[in-house]
């Protein structure tokens, strides 16, 4: 028999129903094939290796991605990940690490796409995958962020 291994998250509330943002979260997965675009920006980003591990390059495409969506600075993003586990999973971090990227690892991230030019390559790829799925995007908060199109 196999098991799978839980997160703190659900062994925390098993029988809870999912939160709005773990919602929209699961739809832009089904949505949105990140793969492409870490492809696209993998040679410009360190791979493991010796010295100091690097962030997995696909869980900082995802936590932009929050970012994008709820409309957050990273220092926001940052805290966003330190309260909510669903987020950590949802981005491919493990949540029993002693702590989520930081601020300045979030905002390094951002500069250095702007200083390879492509600053504006993870919200066109989110847009494009989600206007393939007749979905658009409005950003707002942790609260209420939406999809508006037809349900996948």
């Amino acid at each position: 028999m196999i098991y799978e291994q839980l997160s703190f998250s659900s062994l925390r509330w098993p029988a809870a129903r999912l939160s709005n943002l773990q919602l929209l979260l699961d739809r832009i997965d089904l949505a949105v094939d990140f793969s492409p675009l870490a492809d696209e920006l993998s040679p410009h980003f360190p791979g493991p290796g010796r010295g100091r591990r690097p962030w997995p390059l696909n869980a900082m495409i995802r936590i932009v991605v929050a970012g994008i969506v709820l409309k957050l600075n990273p220092r926001q993003l940052e805290d966003l990940l330190i309260d909510h586990p669903g987020l950590c999973e949802w981005c491919g971090l493990d949540d029993s690490q002693p702590r989520p990227p930081d601020s300045e690892t979030i905002a390094a991230f951002i500069r250095k796409l702007a200083k390879m030019g492509r600053e504006d390559a993870i919200p066109a790829h989110l847009t494009r995958q989600l206007s393939d799925w007749n979905l658009r995007l409005v950003p707002g908060s942790s609260i209420e962020p939406r999809l508006h199109g037809r349900e996948l």
